[in-house]
């Protein structure tokens, strides 16, 4: 059975991988900010035809303009073209500089296909249909954080709710940031005897409020029932560690 799963699971990978007209790895970056820096990214053609890609730096809207590396990023090249199933390297540099050295700081580096010319054709002279040939295109955006001096994690968590119907559970609550730094979240959640759940729930802002949820696989029934929920960063710091009532 182990053996079958495995193999399932190895069949979605490939399916969804392949699904895209190319790939790129690795798909984060997490570089020194006090120092400038070289980094290395592969794309690999995921199709039969050759490709060409542009590659240029984005900003994160949650991290805005005041803590992106835009301005810091050079690509080189900017654009590549990739044989059938080949592979190409882009290199970017990322140059540090005093706004960049303290915190977190973030942005995208994203990688767009270029189309072939869309063309319209008919059957003959008098037709009055128009076959159009469309082509779906590919962009894909990998984060690219700066790791800087003197980071700061620290939030509050407040509006703890955990909802359970039919055995599916959602865990949601505000979590405001007061440092310069996101926070990855992780839940532990204890019922008694009954369950045990424990997962990740996702990163919060680097500072300012935000919402955060997620939904999980349970037991049925639990509604109404106390339970012990307890929420830490990847380090094992505690942030909420209470007893909360499973609403339905």
């Amino acid at each position: 059975m182990k053996k079958k799963i495995c193999v399932f699971l190895f069949f979605v990978f490939c399916t969804l991988t392949f699904a895209l007209n190319f790939s790129v790895f690795p798909t984060e970056f997490k570089i020194d900010g006090t120092k400038t820096t070289t980094q290395e990214a592969s794309v690999i053609n995921n199709t039969t035809e050759p490709l060409r890609v542009e590659i240029y730096a984005e900003e994160d809207p949650e991290y805005g303009k005041d803590y992106n590396l835009n301005s810091n990023i050079k690509v080189f090249p900017k654009t590549v073209s990739i044989k059938p199933g080949g592979t190409q390297k882009v290199r970017f540099r990322v140059k540090s500089d005093s706004r960049i050295k303290d915190g977190v700081n973030k942005s995208y580096l994203t990688f767009k296909e270029m189309p072939y010319e869309i063309k319209n054709t008919s059957k003959n002279k008098n037709a009055t249909d128009i076959k159009t040939e469309l082509k779906m295109i590919t962009v894909l955006s990998i984060p690219v954080y700066s790791l800087g001096e003197n980071i700061n994690a620290t939030a509050d968590i407040k509006n703890v709710k955990l909802v359970e119907k039919k055995g599916i559970f959602n865990l949601s609550f505000d979590v405001t940031s007061k440092g310069n730094s996101p926070i990855y979240l992780i839940y532990e959640l204890n019922v008694g005897s009954s369950f045990t759940s424990k997962g990740g729930i996702g990163n919060t802002a680097r500072d300012g409020a935000k919402k955060l949820n997620v939904s999980f696989e349970g037991e049925n029934g639990l509604q109404g029932k106390k339970a012990n929920l307890k929420i830490t960063d990847s380090k094992g710091k505690v942030y909420f560690n209470k007893t909360v009532t499973i609403y339905g």
